[in-house]
């Protein structure tokens, strides 16, 4: 169990903790025999008293010796007991109003709203469900926004349990097939059109390469880790033109050291049964975001390695929108209050990702130069233009394609709930 108490559960508490700036470090825990004022005396004809204070009960206690040596060692061992050593997690004060005036809902198994499962249930859920697409202005990903009530069908409807997902089209066609079915069972007008408005909505927030985003509607704080990561994600599949297989480096990644001790996490706490692709894609937008044990050195060596692979392959197009993504994250900040407007998110979680991609692209930048300087002004270059990442949308129920990219993933900011 110590690779649980001393690794498992500290990262876990340290990715919890990091929106509150708490983290975990060692504290000394007073025991019930912890002492102090440790005091050794002479009683009388050889007698001698060792005399402290319990550190809990502030309670006096005494032991006598016929030994001066015995109860000079007995002393000692007091003195040098202390408490015993244990991690825990600082309660910063942002922590301590999120608690006290937001609640944890991350403590508990996400629970339906409604749990009964009827016609009745669903047509009380459904006339209270709202989704709205959310367009970034720049080249980051777009998502949908969706309240409680929403998310409850939409995670009933795909048979997951999520705060956020993204989802290749497969998956997508397939829960809004689900949610048509449902609402073939509703009896309430109401309920019947909130639930069509749900699949336009997601029909609308579909991407031919970047899949479909959804995120659960909450407080800023919550919302923007899952948008990120989920956007992040998006960015990953898009490069493949819609399928992970085809976008990641994945052999090669799995043999980054990062990636590695990342994947002891993956595999023992998140996705037990996760394949590389999906390894290297969550371990690579842990690092992006800042979620993770590694060191900055590792973290950024780790990135640059990523993007370094993914623009030699696809190009500039998709670290373009990465650059966009941190871009709206800071923008997202700054307008709900998180940061000054013109700082960065989380400068010293996203600083691996940041700084590795500004490198990565500024080499790319060089070489693009030099190329150009070499064909004499030639027109034409061998980098692709940027291209809209929103670009041709999926949009209106009967659009679903004929083909599907087969072992394609969905990549969900939380462990399934079956």
């Amino acid at each position: 169990m110590k690779g649980f108490y001393d690794k498992i559960v500290p990262d876990f508490l340290n990715k919890y903790g990091k929106k509150w700036g708490a983290k975990v470090g060692d504290l000394e825990l007073n025991s019930r025999t912890a002492a102090r004022d440790v005091t050794v005396t002479s009683e009388g004809s050889a007698s001698y008293r060792v005399k402290w204070r319990n550190q809990l009960s502030d309670k006096v206690h005494s032991q006598f010796f016929d030994d001066p040596e015995e109860a000079n060692a007995y002393a000692k061992e007091l003195r040098e007991q202390g408490g015993a050593k244990v991690h825990g997690l600082t309660v910063t004060p942002e922590m301590k109003r999120s608690v006290m005036e937001e609640g944890q809902p991350l403590f508990h198994q996400e629970k339906p709203l409604i749990t009964e499962r009827s016609p009745e249930a669903h047509n009380e859920i459904a006339t209270l469900a709202r989704a709205s697409v959310v367009q970034p202005a720049n080249q980051a990903p777009k998502y949908i926004r969706a309240n409680a009530h929403a998310m409850q069908l939409i995670t009933e409807a795909n048979g997951h349990g999520f705060r956020g997902v993204n989802m290749p089209l497969g998956d997508a066609y397939d829960t809004i097939d689900e949610l048509r079915n449902m609402r073939e069972t509703l009896t309430d007008p109401k309920a019947k059109e909130n639930v069509t408005d749900l699949i336009e909505t997601l029909y609308k927030g579909l991407h031919y390469k970047n899949g479909l985003n959804i995120v659960k509607a909450g407080t800023a704080n919550d919302e923007i880790h899952t948008i990120m990561e989920e956007q992040f994600h998006s960015m990953q599949r898009g490069a493949g033109e819609g399928a992970l297989e085809r976008s990641l480096p994945t052999d090669y990644m799995m043999k980054d050291p990062g990636i590695q001790k990342l994947a002891v996490r993956i595999k023992g706490t998140e996705r037990p049964n996760a394949k590389p692709v999906v390894i290297v894609a969550e371990g690579v937008a842990d690092v992006l975001l800042g979620d993770h044990e590694l060191s900055q050195e590792q973290a950024e060596s780790t990135a640059k390695k990523y993007f370094g692979l993914l623009s030699s392959e696809h190009g500039n197009e998709p670290l373009e929108v990465a650059r966009a993504i941190y871009d709206y994250a800071d923008q997202y900040a700054a307008e709900h209050g998180l940061i000054e407007p013109g700082a960065q998110y989380d400068p010293e979680g996203t600083r691996a990702g940041r700084s590795a991609l500004n490198s990565i692209l500024a080499r790319r930048s060089g070489e693009e130069t030099a190329r150009s300087a070499r064909q004499g002004g030639r027109e034409g270059s061998s980098q692709a233009g940027i291209q809209d990442v929103n670009a041709r949308p999926i949009q209106g129920e009967g659009n679903r394609p004929s083909t599907q990219e087969p072992g394609t993933t969905a990549l969900r900011s939380t462990q399934a709930l079956e």
